[in-house]
């Protein structure tokens, strides 16, 4: 067996045992994780926490917590966008959306900040490497079912 072999497959254990050790589900995917991809006891626990309405479809979901404990969490559903921290939850008509805009901020990763009509703003951030621009293509085409001329800004940094 070859060197590179061997240290592979250390690495990929130690991926994995590290995973575990943070106490990560093998099961529950990571990062953005669209439609029909999200388990289905990730769907029933967002409806028990009221973020996910029975009438909605969940487009696009992102637990942003190491554990996938979904103590920090943002959706995006067929009428609304959803930030939840702790026990504070922050929701969005997309129908009362006027401006969306998304940049990247190295170590940071994605920033999306979305703006109502009311003058409220919703920021959400996801981290490198975690699909912050699928998250942020779901919510373009979202939006659009709204006004069909809306248009993410996408900002350079």
């Amino acid at each position: 067996m070859g060197l590179m072999a061997v240290l592979g497959g250390l690495v990929g254990t130690c991926g994995v045992v590290g995973l575990v050790a943070l106490g990560a589900s093998q099961d529950e995917p990571s990062g953005v994780v669209l439609g029909a991809q999200v388990p289905e006891a990730t769907v029933k626990a967002l409806e028990a926490k009221n973020l996910l309405k029975p009438d909605e479809a969940l487009l696009a979901y992102h637990d942003a917590t190491l554990r996938l404990d979904m103590s920090e969490v943002t959706l995006v559903t067929s009428s609304r966008v959803v930030y939840a921290k702790g026990n504070t939850a922050a929701a969005m008509a997309l129908v009362d959306v006027t401006r969306i805009t998304h940049h990247t901020e190295g170590i940071l990763g994605d920033i999306i900040d979305i703006v109502s009509i009311d003058g409220r703003t919703m920021r959400v951030q996801i981290a490198p490497l975690n699909g912050g621009d699928a998250y942020v293509n779901v919510l373009e085409e979202a939006w659009q079912k709204y006004d069909p001329d809306a248009r993410v800004i996408r900002r350079q940094k």
